[in-house]
This record gives structure tokens, sequence and C-alpha cells, in this order.
């Protein structure tokens, strides 16, 4: 498994797709059935790894309070692409390991970006 994918299956366990940031909460607007279309899209038809390129490490700002600076917060977005041609963004929330150990802890079990698909699937009830 490359780099990439290893960090598309992350981002489809941890993140979800969405529309913008949101700045007073801190993280990404889940489109929960959007979402939901992806990963069955996943399966039904398959991700075109040529046309999509790996997750990017962002920095976004979140809102503390009216008196204080803005909090920045590491995240990773992508622009996934399955075969049928339709496009989602992604992102999570992303801490990057501060050792070796956390890497490993990060990307375990991870498995590949269909197989978190699957899982994602079938832990929410989402299998027809």
């Amino acid at each position: 498994m490359d780099a990439d994918s290893l960090a598309w299956a992350y981002l489809l366990r941890e993140g979800c797709v969405y529309n913008k940031w949101e700045f007073y909460g801190g993280r990404y607007d889940e489109m929960p059935r959007k979402t939901a279309e992806c990963l069955k899209g996943i399966g039904e038809v398959g991700i075109d790894w040529n046309k999509t390129e790996g997750p990017r490490d962002n920095m976004e700002s979140e809102f503390q309070d009216t008196f204080s600076d803005p909090v920045y917060v590491k995240t990773m977005t992508g622009i996934l692409v399955l075969r049928d041609g339709r496009k989602f963004k992604w992102g999570c929330n992303w801490e990057e390991p501060r050792n070796v150990f956390e890497v490993v802890a990060a990307f375990a079990y991870v498995g590949s970006a269909e197989e978190v698909a699957y899982n994602r699937l079938k832990k929410n009830g989402e299998l027809d």
C-alpha cells in the first residue's frame, strides 16, 4: 500500500464528506448523506486512483472566544473521485504523530480504503 492509499484509508475512517470548515466549532460540517453515498459508491464502482490525489494536511482557524486569537487546527483534506466520475470533498481534524509509536497506533488497523468504506457502512447499519 502506498502513502496516498494509506492516507485515504485514514481519512475515510476518521473523516467525512463536507461542505465547508466550521470556524465556530473547529471541524468540518459533515454531510452524512453524501458521506454514506460516497462510501457506498466505493463499494459499487470503486475509486478512480488516477484522478484521486493524495490527501493534504492544512491549518484551519477555530474561534475560542471574543477576546482571544483564533486557535489553529491541523486538518487533512482531499477530493476523492469515483470511477463513475462523482467527486467528494473529504476532511478530518488531524494531529500529526509525535513519534513512531503514534504512527503505528494511528495506522495499525486501517486496511485499504475499500475495506474502511465497507467497515464504516457495516458499523453504521447502512449496508443493503
